[in-house]
């Protein structure tokens, strides 16, 4: 958390961070590789959407003849929709306004108090900054779409060791 947010907690200590910079590979090595100094904070934040998880569902088919079918359906991933507090010119929100067009593919790690992380591959939409405060804090909600990449990996977790 940036020294500039000292009157700010973040949700249960969660902060979230973005980068541009892709990982040599889609697993935990590959994402712990990405070096701190390509790693935004994205501003204290308030709500942090919860982690973003991969869930597939089935179709449940009767058959003509009375037998059944079950289809399953290929993975998706949930939006995260985030809430997050920060100042005029705060890097991470910088970046996250950067790419905000719903087109560009960043990458997020999620990091607990604990060390955990969970990260992913996605873009940004609804990005909407609210109005400053009086202590010059500015409000942002924004929307994280997860993505898989091109072998179907989807989140990666890296537990605290």
């Amino acid at each position: 958390m940036p020294a500039s947010y000292p009157s700010l907690a973040t949700a249960a200590g969660t902060t979230i961070s973005i980068s541009t910079t892709a990982p040599a590979t889609h697993d935990k090595a590959g994402f712990d590789a990405i070096t701190a100094a390509n790693w935004k904070v994205i501003g204290a934040v308030v709500n942090s959407g919860g982690f973003p998880k991969a869930m597939r569902e089935f179709d449940d088919v009767r058959l003509l003849d009375g037998s059944s079918l079950v289809i399953a359906r290929g993975e998706t991933m949930d939006n995260v929709e985030v809430e997050a507090v920060y100042q005029p010119g705060d890097t991470g929100q910088a970046a996250v306004a950067g790419i905000a067009d719903g087109k560009t593919i960043a990458w997020f790690k999620w990091q607990t108090p604990r060390g955990d992380k969970v990260y992913c591959a996605g873009y940004v939409t609804g990005y909407g900054p609210s109005a400053e405060t009086a202590d010059d804090y500015v409000g942002v909600q924004f929307t994280i779409k997860p993505l898989f990449d091109t072998a179907g990996k989807g989140v990666v977790i890296s537990p605290a060791v």
